[in-house]
């Protein structure tokens, strides 16, 4: 049987670095004004007063009605379990981000494996039961289906927060990097994952210091774009002549599969052949070549 109290807000603790939904205080407000509380929030005794367990959202919305008293449910459990319910509270919502939904899963597992109520492989819902005061440990797929993913992206989301080094956690929780630069970075050694980040680290420093540079005038952005459209051209041409270049060694090269294969020639037929392409091949480079020095000297640095 549940433990319904309604205790004033202000005997209430709120645990300091509990997440509140700003997005879904408003329409909390605009609910409770308009049919009352339907779910009443969670708590746990703290002496004479409570600590509450799940609910902060619901509990930001009476605080801005200027309500005094809330409907609670009280549960008797220690610490660890009201944290297991928070995550899975939280869990439900469809809104969390990839790297906020791993490090909940990942902290729900070290929970689980704390009070030894992790599903293991041949456990069910008849031969896994939760121990006093506990329900029956949520599998993966659980999760997955209240977050509205596939429990593989749950998955996923735990092996990234597990295999980042502090210092790319805090880039992505910076959001300086998205989750696919994150899940590249988990493959390389922690040291590895460091050089990796310095070296983005010192792009986004380069690319803000320019786009500065635009903002103050410093820099003409058309100038910019003529140049590279002028390199992009150049690049162009470089790939053309190469083409060209491939074309003809290959003929070259067929025809010379043709004379060593042709039995009826004589020596000096062959080597008359040879000699001729040869030559050839080297008319075609040298005119490659003097289509490229132009385009060298003029992309030559100061």
């Amino acid at each position: 049987m549940k433990n319904y109290v309604t205790p004033k807000l202000s005997e209430i603790e709120v645990p300091v670095g509990r997440s509140i939904d700003d997005s879904d205080v408003p329409e909390l407000v605009e609910s409770i004004e308009r049919g009352g509380l339907i779910n009443p929030i969670t708590v746990r005794r703290n002496g004479d007063k409570y600590i509450l367990v799940c609910g902060a959202n619901r509990y930001k919305a009476y605080e801005l009605l200027e309500r005094d008293e809330i409907e609670c449910i009280v549960l008797d459990c220690d610490e660890t379990t009201a944290e297991l319910l928070e995550i899975d509270e939280n869990l439900e919502r469809r809104t969390l981000d990839w790297l906020t939904r791993g490090k909940l899963a990942k902290r729900r597992d070290e929970i689980l494996d704390k009070l030894r109520l992790k599903a293991k492989a041949g456990d069910n819902q008849h031969t896994m039961r939760g121990g006093a005061g506990h329900a029956p440990p949520q599998t993966t797929a659980d999760c997955a289906r209240k977050m509205g993913v596939a429990p593989r992206t749950i998955q996923e989301d735990m092996q990234i927060v597990n295999g980042l080094v502090p210092e790319a956690m805090e880039a992505a929780e910076k959001k300086l990097i998205s989750k696919e630069t994150a899940r590249k970075l988990t493959s390389l050694e922690p040291e590895e994952q460091r050089e990796r980040l310095a070296q983005l680290n010192k792009k986004r420093q380069e690319s803000q210091a320019f786009q500065a540079k635009i903002k103050r005038g410093e820099f003409d952005g058309r100038a910019y774009r003529d140049a590279t459209t002028k390199i992009s051209v150049a690049m162009m041409r470089i790939e053309f002549a190469m083409d060209t270049v491939q074309k003809n060694v290959l003929e070259i090269l067929e025809a010379f599969h043709d004379i060593r294969h042709n039995e009826l020639a004589s020596k000096q037929e062959q080597e008359a052949e040879v000699a001729e392409m040869r030559t050839t091949l080297f008319e075609h480079l040298e005119h490659w070549i003097e289509g490229l020095v132009p385009l060298r000297d003029e992309f030559k640095p100061d």
